[in-house]
Parts: structure tokens; sequence; C-alpha cells
């Protein structure tokens, strides 16, 4: 076996379904609507009461449910206020579902939908000399393969307004999704960048002095699956957790019994009612303009 292992993200196709499987597996949708309901509005307090009219930007949105879950989120707490909303995700496939979804779903008649096609990095270079300032900007899982985050999330604060806050969501490198990328990553990817945490993140922005919240969102993914050898669903959730296209292929019997055996290790999971819950907790940090 040839290292570094062909990356999901080469077939389309392949990752959309490993994608979806991957959130029916997962509570990220719930924990992150739980923070929306629970936190955002209060986030969001100072730019609303500045402006009636909240210019947003999100990166990386996907297909759009954790959106609307977001946008009503505020809407119910400020309900005279209306969005300006650019999306911007690199995945045509994603583009169209989202198009696709709002066709179907009512009640967001008070946002102004923009799309841009373009990854968070290239949005950078064309947008160098933007002046339209953001009230928010969300990159929801969004900078993990980022090499250098850091003057990326110094450009993003500098297209903040006053009381803007730009939300970045990743999983804290404490959990045990992360220690298969701490692992794992650099064996088998061919990603030609690092993994980024919200450690990373932090780290970052306490030595340049920037200021921040943090918000911990308790999560775990289902890879009860990927313990049956053959399992079609357990196979697409082996992809999107490794990144490894057909992994059960691919790997050589050694490092799939190591993956799950990482996976069944009570540090990184826990055991109940017969299925194996793989702790994935997420930090989101409010970062405030850029000082």
């Amino acid at each position: 076996m040839a290292f570094p292992l062909p990356c999901v993200y080469s077939d389309g196709s392949r990752y959309l379904k490993a994608y979806e499987y991957f959130h029916k597996c997962s509570g990220e949708h719930q924990g992150m609507v739980d923070f929306f309901n629970n936190h955002l509005p209060d986030i969001m307090s100072s730019a609303i009461n500045d402006n009636s009219v909240q210019n947003v930007l999100g990166f990386g949105c996907g297909s759009g449910p954790l959106d609307l879950e977001m946008f009503s989120a505020i809407h119910r707490m400020y309900p005279k206020v209306t969005v300006d909303y650019e999306v911007v995700d690199p995945t045509v496939q994603f583009i169209n579902q989202y198009k696709d979804l709002l066709s179907k779903t009512s009640g967001f008649d008070y946002i102004k939908w923009n799309w841009t096609q373009l990854t968070v990095q290239e949005f950078e270079k064309e947008n160098k000399e933007r002046t339209k300032k953001a009230d928010m900007i969300h990159l929801f899982q969004s900078l993990y393969y980022v090499k250098e985050p850091g003057p990326l999330v110094n450009f993003l604060q500098s297209l903040l307004s006053k009381n803007g806050k730009l939300l970045i969501s990743l999983i804290s490198g404490n959990c045990g999704w992360a220690q298969l990328e701490k692992k794992y990553f650099k064996e088998i990817s061919d990603w030609d960048a690092c993994c980024s945490f919200s450690d990373d993140i932090r780290r970052y922005l306490d030595a340049n002095g920037q200021r921040y919240q943090t918000y911990v969102v308790p999560c775990q993914i289902d890879v009860t699956e990927c313990f049956i050898e053959g399992d079609e669903n357990g196979g697409l959730l082996l992809d999107f957790l490794t990144e490894v296209l057909n992994f059960d292929q691919t790997a050589t019997p050694e490092l799939r019994a190591g993956v799950l055996e990482l996976f069944r290790d009570s540090k990184n999971s826990v055991e109940s009612n017969g299925r194996i819950m793989l702790g994935s907790e997420y930090e989101v940090i409010a970062v405030d303009q850029l000082i």
C-alpha cells in the first residue's frame, strides 16, 4: 500500500454520500442548533442594536439546513431585522442543494441571498480591497485545512463592522475524533496542509492580543457501523472520518485495526446500549473586530 492514500475529496459523488451519512451519525447539527438558540442572539445583540439590516458572510455553508436554523434563532429574538447574506462555498452541488432547500422552505423572506462559488482562500485573494463590512461572518467547520489560518482570521476580522462577530467552529483538540487526525493524518492524507483544531485558533488569537469568547458544543458520532466489515454505511463513515477514499479497500488490515482500536479506546469514546459513540466535541469561537 502506497502512502499517502487517495483522498475522499477527489471523488465528489463519494464524498457527498459520506458527508450525508456522517451527519446522520453525528450530533453536530443538534449541538449547533442548541448553541444558536442559547447563545447566538446574545452574541449578536450589539451588532443588531447598531443596525436593523445585518450584513452576513457565510463560508462552507454546505446544503443550508444549519444556516436556516441559525437565522431562525436570530429572527425569533429580533423579528424586525433584515439580512443581506452572501453564501460562499466552493462546491456547486452544495449551492444547488441549498437553493433547492430554499425553494421548498418558507419564512425567510427577510433575507436577501447572494451566491459565490469560492473557497475561503480564493475569497480572500479576490477581496483584499473589499470595503463592505459584515456584522457577522461564520466559518462552521471550514478552517481545518488552511495552512496558516491566523492571517486569514485577521483578514476576516478586518471585514467586521464595529460590533461585528466572526464565528469559527472547529473540533476540540482533546476529543476522540481529533486523536485520529493527530495520530494518522500525516501518514494517510495526501492533503498538503496541516489540520487545525479550536486550540490552534485560540493560541493564535492569544498570541496576537485579539478579543474572543469560546462556547463548548458537546457532540458524539455513532461509529458502530465502522466495526462491521463490509458494511456500506460503515465504509462511508470511515471515508469521511479518515478522509481516505474507499478506506476499507485501500487501507492495510493493520491500519484499519489501528483506527478501530482508537475509536474504541475509552479515552476517545463511550459504549452505550450497544453503540460506540466517538467523542467529537466542538468549540465555537466568537472573535471581535481586529485590534
